[in-house]
């Protein structure tokens, strides 16, 4: 286990705020200069004025508003463009537009593809809307915001992402990273983009004088809970404005003060809403909500859940999420271990097996179990070749295709290889066999469901259900019609593909290699090898036609070296195969009172990072719960004994159940357990390993 410590800065600055000299360097080390920096009260936001457009913006939705026109949200398929439709539907309503003239667009990753485009444009001019205001995209769709001025249409882009070389005809345009904008920070999400949209068009009908009082005007500070799903589930930096935003939701949250979805989604999944942490947010709440548009499904429950003010339906909608996430579950498994063989098979210049499409998902599949003990299939393929007498094959970039791969989950697979091989990694698919529901009806398996699914049963069902979705592919293939899709899709495998087809792929990558210096390099290589292409430094998405794999691979390979290179002889930190430690923590810290001050001191996130911390510990107890997690008592070489836990350990860290009393090295963050009014010290343990 490699440990790097967090290099010591000054923190004289905050002697007088912060008394305690760990916390204190705990703070300097994450950007706290003075007390005001560590002050999370929205009297200190950032003033909306400051966003470039945004009096535009306002005009234009003060207008329709005022006006009673029609206004269509047009959104996006990740959580932060679905609790940004959300909020704009809520805000409209709130504002006062009738119900009928409010309408929202959610895109499908499998059928309409990312923002807004012509079709949904000519949609909207059907349903005589009159404004198009986007959230969490447009900043790059100049084609739909040109067709939409052409048909009369008035379009407000409201969005975060990284503009280009010039940004669309839109009649405003409101994104903190253009580059004439002033706005203090450049890390809002999409929906926290909208909410400062929302702020001015209620200061603009204050104004106006559309309320015959204050007291009429909605409290924006309702909308929170939704700014909150939204800027976690993008992984925003947390900083002091995003801070401040995330720490109120979360207030509102524990409260009880959100909309019923959340709660219900909470309740569904056992979480108290007043126990709430950011952690639960990122690793419990936003992946049920975003499965809901990884796997292929008739309609979206993570949109109609974020709308829902009927308890009722909105348990309905929580239940459907729930499955969703467990079908997610199972086909990112299965995609793993495919996508693992593929690369073994890569480095060993062996051409790629086809994969058997009849094998059921399983925890104890060979390439899973070495993904999650820890077996490094590069290590193992540099020995082959070497006693092979060859030069083993390294790569900077890992590039992975398979046709079967659903491209909804590209992302998460991309993202589980980056951090077990430390490289930038592109995988690619092309949805060949997909299924409707990704291989369940929802309706019919919630309705009257119990809280848990049996597992059998559920695969039992998907096989039927994917049979059915397959044989209903619009006409265009007789034989799949004919064929069990597993069989079909084998075919497909062995047969040429067609060189024009399009792949659409996603990418995740490293500290010190920008994504988008990657993709701009591939651009200046080969202009004409994107169909699309787009996202941030750590990830981005990408889609190719399939004759153009090759070149890509080589290109992306080519251009991560080039950078790589650069960014080590810049000094970057290089410590993504390491866990970083703010320091290693005396006994004296080892309590519930340190806890405690750690505690006031959140929301953490990106660029706020939780301190970790590391130390040598001796296990006295270890077990098994929940049939893969670890439950320890530590103690100290000062025999100060600490609880801890490792959630989904691995075969080697749940081997210290057997191991007796042995030294470990452990890197951990510090926790509070609570059981109604009893709280006590657990160490959330990141690593443990025998020394």
């Amino acid at each position: 286990m490699k440990i790097v410590k967090r290099k010591s800065v000054d923190d004289s600055h905050l002697t007088s705020v912060i008394p305690d000299p760990i916390l204190r360097q705990i703070l300097a080390c994450r950007g706290v200069h003075c007390a005001a920096d560590l002050d999370s009260s929205l009297n200190g936001l950032l003033p909306p004025s400051t966003l470039q457009d945004i009096d535009k913006a306002s005009e234009i939705i003060a207008d329709a508003i005022m006006q009673q026109q029609r206004v269509l949200i047009a959104g996006d398929y990740d959580i932060d463009g679905m609790s940004g439709t959300s909020l704009g539907v809520r805000c409209l309503r709130a504002f006062g537009l009738p119900e009928d003239h409010i309408s929202y667009y959610v895109p499908s990753r499998y059928d309409n593809g990312y923002g807004l485009n012509k079709e949904v444009v000519e949609r909207a001019q059907q349903c005589e809307v009159n404004l198009i205001v986007t959230v969490d995209n447009g900043i790059a769709a100049f084609e739909a915001v040109g067709y939409a001025k052409e048909l009369g249409l008035k379009v407000v882009v409201t969005d975060h992402h990284e503009v280009q070389n010039k940004i669309p005809n839109a009649d405003a345009v409101v994104d903190p990273k253009r580059p004439d904008d002033n706005f203090g920070s450049k890390n809002l999400c999409g929906v926290g983009v909208l909410f400062y949209v929302m702020i001015a068009v209620r200061s603009t009908l204050v104004a106006r004088g559309y309320y015959s009082s204050m007291a009429q005007a909605p409290n924006m500070s309702q909308f929170l809970d939704l700014v909150t799903l939204g800027t976690i589930g993008d992984v925003m930096p947390l900083d002091s404005n995003n801070r401040r935003l995330v720490k109120a939701g979360l207030k509102r949250i524990h409260k009880g003060q959100c909309i019923k979805g959340v709660l219900a989604l909470l309740a569904h999944i056992k979480q108290d809403p007043q126990k709430l942490k950011i952690r639960s947010i990122a690793f419990d709440l936003c992946p049920r909500y975003n499965a809901a548009t990884r796997i292929k499904i008739k309609q979206n429950p993570a949109i109609m859940n974020l709308l829902c003010d009927d308890d009722n339906l909105a348990m309905l909608y929580a239940k459907q999420l729930d499955m969703c996430n467990k079908r997610r579950m199972d086909h990112e498994k299965d995609m793993l271990n495919r996508a693992l063989e593929l690369y073994q098979s890569y480095l060993e210049d062996k051409e790629a097996p086809v994969a058997d499409s009849n094998l059921e998902v399983a925890d104890d599949l060979p390439a899973l179990k070495a993904f999650d003990d820890g077996e490094d299939i590069e290590a193992n393929a540099a020995a082959l070749a070497t006693s092979q007498g060859k030069t083993p094959k390294t790569v900077a970039g890992i590039v992975l295709f398979d046709p079967e791969f659903m491209s909804g989950l590209v992302g998460l697979v991309a993202n589980r290889i980056k951090e077990r091989y430390h490289k930038p990694c592109v995988v690619f698919g092309a949805d060949i066999g997909t299924g409707i529901d990704g291989g369940v009806d929802l309706m019919a398996v919630i309705d009257n469901m119990p809280t848990s699914v049996d597992k059998d049963k559920d695969k039992d069902k998907s096989k039927d259900h994917v049979s059915m979705g397959s044989a209903a592919n619009d006409g265009q293939n007789p034989e799949m019609k004919a064929e069990n899709p597993s069989v079909s899709v084998a075919k497909a495998k062995l047969q040429h593909l067609d060189p024009e087809m399009r792949i659409v792929g996603s990418a995740r990558s490293v500290e010190g290699i920008d994504l988008m210096q990657v993709l701009n390099y591939i651009k200046e290589k080969a202009p004409d090898i994107f169909l699309s292409c787009g996202g941030h430094a750590v990830a981005a998405g990408a889609s190719i036609r399939y004759k153009d794999l090759e070149r890509f691979r080589q290109l992306f390979e080519e251009s991560c070296a080039l950078f790589a290179a650069e960014a080590a002889a810049a000094d970057v930190d290089g410590t993504g195969s390491a866990y970083v430690s703010d320091c290693t923590l005396p006994d004296s810290h080892l309590c519930l009172p340190f806890a405690h001050d750690l505690e006031l001191l959140e929301p953490w996130g990106k660029n706020f990072e939780e301190p970790t911390f590391d130390g040598i510990f001796t296990v006295e107890q270890a077990s098994i719960v929940g049939s893969r997690h670890l439950k320890l008592t530590l103690k100290t070489e000062q025999n100060h004994r600490v609880e801890a836990i490792k959630f989904r350990a691995n075969l080697k860290e749940r081997a210290l159940e057997q191991m007796g009393n042995v030294k470990v090295q452990v890197v951990y963050t510090i926790g509070i357990d609570r059981f109604f009014s009893r709280e006590r010290l657990q160490l959330m343990v990141s690593a443990i390993e025998p020394v």
